[in-house]
Parts: C-alpha cells; sequence; structure tokens
C-alpha cells in the first residue's frame, strides 16, 4: 500500500486511529484477563496485531533520520540475537522471543524516533494515558456499584489462567473481581474486593495505572487534577501496597520537580501528607493481616537471586522457572508464581539478558541534565520492574524502546 497518495488530514486521523489501537493491544497484553483467557483464543492474534500496526505507522510516518540512527538499531538486534545463541531458549519460546526481541523492540525504537523528529514525542503515552483513564473511570463506577455497595451483580464469568483456570466474574467486561484480590479496611475491620479492573491482580492494573500518573504529572505541560485525582482514587481503590507507594514517590518526584515553585508547595505537601498517612495505615494493615504475602514477596526474590548464581552471566533458561522454584521456600505452600521482574530476568538470562532491560533506562539516567521531565518519568517504569512481574509485556519492550529513541535523539540535539 503506498501511503504517500493520502492527503494530510487523511493520514494524520489514519495515524490517530492507529497509535489508539496500539496502546489499547499494549494494555490487553499486559497480564488482563483477556490476555489470560483459559483457551487463550485472541492471544496469538494480540502480538500479530501489535507488530503490524507498528510497520503500517513507521510508513505512514516520515523516515528520513532513520538512516543516522540505523546502526544504533541494529546493534541492538545483533546484541538480541546474540542472545540467541548464549542463552538457553526452549523451543517452545523461541517465537515469542523473535517477536519481542527481534521485531517489535526495533520496531519501537524507529516508531520513536520518527515521533521524535515530528514534534510527536509523547502523543502514544498521551494516549495510553487516555485509555488507562476511561478504564479507570469504569472500573471505580462498577468496583463501587458492584463489588462494595452490591448495586448491581456480576454478569459474565471468565476461566482465567493465571490462577489455574479459575474463574473470574465481571460486570460488562469492564471490571472483574476475584475470590483472592480483596483486602481488610483498617478500623472497620471489613472485607472488601479490590478493585483490578479487567487485569488479573491488582498489582497488574496498577502497573498501567501509575505509568498513566507520572505521564500526567512529568510528561504534560501542565498536570490535570482531575486526572491526577482519579488516577490516584483507582489506585488506593486496588488496596495495593506497593501500587500506593509509588503513588506517594510520584507526588514526592513532582515536589522535587518544581521545587522553583514556592506557591505549590502547599498543595503538595498537604497530599503528600494524606497519602503518607493511608500508606502507613495501609502498610501495617498488610503486616498484620497478611504477613504470606509479604513473605512470598520476599522469597521471591531470595529464590530468583539463588538461581542466579548458578548462571551469574547468560542464567538458566529463557521464561524458564523450573531452576527458580527449586529454592523458594517450602512453606509456600504449593505457590509457585513469581512476583517481580528483576529477579526473574537474573535467574533465567543472567547479567547478558539483563543488560537489555538496564541499557535504555541508564541511557535515559545519563541525560539528566537535557530532559529532567523523562528522566523522573523513567522512575516510574523502572521502579515497576524491580517489584513488579512485567518482563516479557509489549508494554515494557515499547518503554524500553522509547527510553532508548529518546537518549539517542537528546544526546544528538545536545551535541
Amino acid at each position: 500500500m503506498y501511503f504517500s497518495i493520502l492527503n494530510k488530514k487523511t493520514k494524520d486521523r489514519l495515524i490517530e486511529c492507529f497509535e489508539y489501537t496500539l496502546v489499547l493491544l499494549l494494555v490487553i497484553e499486559c497480564n488482563t484477563v483477556y490476555r489470560h483467557t483459559l483457551g487463550r483464543p485472541i492471544v496469538p492474534q494480540i502480538w500479530n496485531y501489535l507488530i503490524l500496526i507498528e510497520c503500517v505507522l513507521i510508513f505512514l510516518k516520515k523516515k528520513t533520520l532513520i538512516k543516522q540512527y540505523s546502526y544504533k538499531i541494529i546493534f541492538s538486534m545483533l546484541y538480541c540475537s546474540l542472545l540467541m545463541a548464549l542463552i538457553q531458549i526452549p523451543q517452545s519460546e523461541i517465537v515469542i522471543y523473535v517477536r519481542l526481541f527481534l521485531l517489535f523492540f526495533p520496531l519501537s525504537i524507529i516508531l520513536c524516533l520518527q515521533n521524535l523528529e515530528e514534534g510527536r514525542t509523547f502523543n502514544i503515552l498521551y494516549k495510553f494515558e487516555n485509555v488507562v483513564l476511561v478504564l479507570a473511570i469504569a472500573s471505580l463506577i462498577f468496583w463501587l456499584t458492584g463489588s462494595v455497595l452490591a448495586i448491581i451483580v456480576p454478569n459474565m464469568e471468565l476461566p482465567v489462567t493465571w490462577n489455574n483456570g479459575d474463574v473470574y466474574s465481571g460486570f460488562y467486561g469492564l471490571c472483574f473481581q476475584y475470590k483472592t484480590q480483596f483486602s481488610t479496611i483498617p478500623v472497620l475491620n471489613v472485607k472488601i474486593f479490590r478493585n483490578i479492573g479487567i487485569f488479573t491482580e491488582s498489582p497488574m492494573y496498577n502497573i498501567v495505572l501509575i505509568i498513566a500518573l507520572f505521564t500526567e504529572l512529568f510528561l504534560r505541560g501542565k498536570f490535570n487534577k482531575i486526572k491526577t485525582f482519579i488516577l490516584s482514587i483507582t489506585i488506593l481503590s486496588t488496596f495495593g501496597t506497593l501500587g500506593i507507594m509509588l503513588m506517594l514517590a510520584a507526588f514526592v518526584l513532582k515536589i522535587i520537580f518544581n521545587s522553583n515553585h514556592k506557591r505549590r508547595y502547599g498543595f503538595y505537601m498537604l497530599t503528600m501528607f494524606l497519602f503518607a498517612s493511608m500508606i502507613a495505615i495501609l502498610f501495617f494493615n498488610k503486616i498484620a493481616n497478611s504477613y504470606g504475602s509479604f513473605f512470598v514477596h520476599l522469597d521471591d526474590y531470595k529464590a530468583g537471586l539463588k538461581a542466579w548464581q548458578t548462571s551469574p552471566f547468560i542464567g538458566t533458561g529463557f521464561n524458564n522457572y523450573e531452576v527458580i522454584h527449586q529454592f523458594m521456600n517450602p512453606l509456600r505452600d504449593g505457590n509457585l508464581g513469581t512476583s517481580n521482574s528483576l529477579t526473574d530476568i537474573l535467574g533465567q538470562g543472567g547479567l547478558a539478558l539483563l543488560i537489555v532491560y538496564l541499557a535504555p533506562f541508564i541511557m535515559l539516567l545519563l541525560t539528566y541534565k537535557e530532559n529532567k521531565k523523562i528522566f523522573y518519568w523513567g522512575f516510574a517504569p523502572f521502579a515497576l520492574f524491580i517489584v513488579t512481574i512485567y518482563q516479557y509485556t509489549f508494554l515494557l519492550f515499547f518503554i524500553l524502546a522509547f527510553c532508548f529513541a529518546n537518549s539517542c535523539w537528546i544526546k544528538k540535539v545536545s551535541e
């Protein structure tokens, strides 16, 4: 298809449509119930569509500066190809490795570079935030009226592989609840379902919510208080301690980022105090009532690090959890799921694979003086990489590509 025959207005509309489709699929693929539906009727197509959409967007956009960065893109592909020869990749996992590392990652770098050239640096991330906002509003409505007040009842059920084919009940496909996803409200001692939206559990929901919140606070010219409030309330409704702590970190970093705007100190300090109080209550309540969960998270780090020590450079095998399981505490009583990306990567691919993840963040760190707002925004996906599990999602690889492309661009402009 020859896109140059399209007029600018039509081309811009197509780009908008494809970009929204891209971010919607990125969200769906990031550990939603639809991504893990038993039988996976749409999952194989999600991966293919993501790659196809990026190819279409690349053809729709300008390509004049891509040659200047081609050697860096080729270098990243060569390194990822070398990894295939170094780390053990089971035959069943080769396809997903190729899709993520050798196709989607370099295509995302090209797309991000094109956006930089056109002066649309954050447009896809803005669209990502808009999609998450719609999901947040929908989940709040159904969570309050359904899970909390029981005014409406679930009208659907979905078997999900995330919990061995167990059934999630949902409200019109926009908000789900699951029997193990509940929390105890302090003082009242009332158990309540967590707001997990369309995701498998609250930490997975917090991934997109936290990234959207950081996008609003740091990448927008002037953040919108209503959007910030909606995202913050939704994070609180998940009752996820780590999510709430990262939300507080966002406001603390915003205070530091805007340290020259003294008039805003009062608002930020009051907000920080309120959220700090909430976190303190939730944290102590978590220790008192959910020590088992805290124990499992801590054991995940220990098991991952012990697995890494068996093969520090190339790990024990891509997407291989067998060695990690061997080092897990038997008191976990059959709970073999892991909870953080960092030690999973170390255990499975060693330092060789970790470089793919750390290099873009380190490159972003080195551009701190040139563009502070991207640096502060980068705290969110990096912190999530350390404390949650999303290392093989297309969303994280798009973020890595975004960090890589912006670092290259900023370095070029500053020279």
